[in-house]
């Protein structure tokens, strides 16, 4: 009964190297016009250091992630006009004739050794005032995630929902030479071990709050599950039963955590325990396998993968009404491709995202759950494999793994269409990433 998951983990963990081309991903939903946004240089608030380059590290970051956002268009610096100098009124008309909607600007100043006081300012060229200013203070190390954060305070001006560019990314690397968990910025930056047993740890997940992570480790050389407390370093054994006990999810309301484990007969099925790691309930009893769950937002939904028609593809089963074994059957979501699998839902609980093997392979879909028409939407047709997809919090990003330049990486996507941004650029296969909640702070 365990094939059909080691087939699941081969498939995960090994792929032949090639050249691939790329596609670009068509829109997941109808983009509004792009607003136009203007960064001229960021400027010094006082005397820098020779040869200090952070307020053009600063811009031209900046600069990077408008065109990130697949909501925002950067206008062409060679049209700018001249730079306001200080105490001069900036003269919007010049940049309303190049067809400027806001104007992004930022300073720097040295406060002492090693730390920066950066300021951002966007000014609204309609209402012809400032409109939005925050100032931060770090190492050169924070310069992106200042950036970051600022980009999802103008997103939220813009669209009353916050973006979530400043947070992080969990995924598996196997660059040690065993596969381990690792975190990394949405900008690829900062990038750092979570675990170093030099076993077999795979997909990390994170807890609603953002200070949980939840893995599969081998570290007890069996399939089990671990939680590593982010605030403290520490990390526990959740379950770890002998037999196959496959990655799970946290609920909506972090109470409880939905999984996969070999039970007594030697099937796979779907089961819930309690955080604490007691209060185990088994959810699917049909004789077949069942993996990757996936919660709808407000726990009453859960996608998952399951054989009983004969292959891999996405169900579907209403919690509200209890398990299966109550009467309740779940419901066949994919009937086209010979293996779906990685159900993904989006925050605001509108799509359903998975992987589909057409033709030997895997590409990306998408389900539009919050609508009547439940048939899947191709998102990729490349020559290259695109899997494991996870959502951004605000829903406005997919993050998936890709063999695009030969070896997997992780990769970023708009929604709203555009080329996608590599994160992960090392010699050895990244995989499996999931988006770590809002940052509220």
């Amino acid at each position: 009964m365990s094939f059909f998951w080691i087939g699941v983990l081969l498939l995960s963990l090994t792929a032949g190297a090639q050249d691939y081309s790329f596609e670009e991903f068509p829109a997941i939903v109808k983009r509004p016009q792009k607003i136009r946004v203007a960064v001229p240089d960021f400027q010094p608030l006082s005397q820098l250091p020779a040869h200090d380059n952070s307020c053009a590290r600063l811009t031209g970051f900046m600069r990077e992630v408008v065109g990130m956002t697949g909501l925002l268009e950067l206008v062409s610096p060679d049209a700018y006009p001249a730079l306001a100098l200080p105490g001069e009124k900036e003269d919007f008309e010049t940049w309303k004739a190049i067809n400027t909607d806001y104007i992004i600007r930022g300073d720097a100043a040295l406060l002492d050794e090693g730390r920066y006081q950066i300021e951002f300012r966007c000014f609204d060229l309609k209402q012809g005032k400032m409109v939005l200013g925050k100032r931060y203070t770090g190492e050169p190390a924070l310069f992106n995630r200042m950036v970051m954060r600022f980009m999802d305070e103008f997103i939220g001006y813009l669209t009353g929902k916050k973006g979530a560019l400043d947070s992080r990314i969990a995924y598996v690397s196997d660059a040690s030479g065993r596969n381990e968990i690792r975190l990394v910025d949405t900008d690829g930056s900062n990038d750092q071990a979570i675990t170093s047993n030099r076993t077999l740890n795979l997909s990390p997940s994170w807890s609603p709050d953002g200070r949980y992570l939840l893995y599969q480790g081998y570290r007890a050389r069996n399939p089990d599950l671990y939680i590593i407390d982010n605030a403290k370093g520490k990390e526990t054994k959740l379950y770890g039963a002998s037999g196959l006990n496959l990655p799970g999810k946290f609920s909506p309301d972090g109470r409880s955590i939905a999984f996969a484990r070999e039970g007594a007969d030697g099937n796979i099925d779907l089961y819930l325990i309690s955080v604490t790691g007691q209060e185990l309930k088994r959810l699917t009893s049909a004789s077949s396998i069942e993996v990757s769950p996936a919660w709808s937002p407000d726990g009453k939904l859960m996608a998952f993968v399951s054989d009983r028609a004969g292959n891999p593809q996405v169900y579907l089963l209403d919690l509200s009404r209890g398990p299966e074994s109550a009467g309740n059957p779940a419901v066949r979501l994919t009937y086209e491709g010979d293996y779906n699998s990685s159900p993904a839902w989006s925050p605001d609980g509108q799509y359903l995202a998975f992987a589909g093997r057409v033709g030997g392979q895997f590409d990306l879909f998408l389900i539009f759950m919050s609508g009547e028409n439940r048939s899947p939407r191709r998102l990729t047709a490349s020559a290259a494999n695109e899997e494991n997809p996870a959502w951004s919090p605000d829903s406005r990003f997919l993050v998936y793994d890709s063999n695009k330049s030969g070896n997997y990486d992780i990769y970023l996507m708009s929604i709203y269409g555009g080329e996608p941004r590599k994160i992960t650029s090392k010699a050895a296969k990244e995989r499996m990433p999931a988006w770590s909640p809002q940052d509220e702070s």
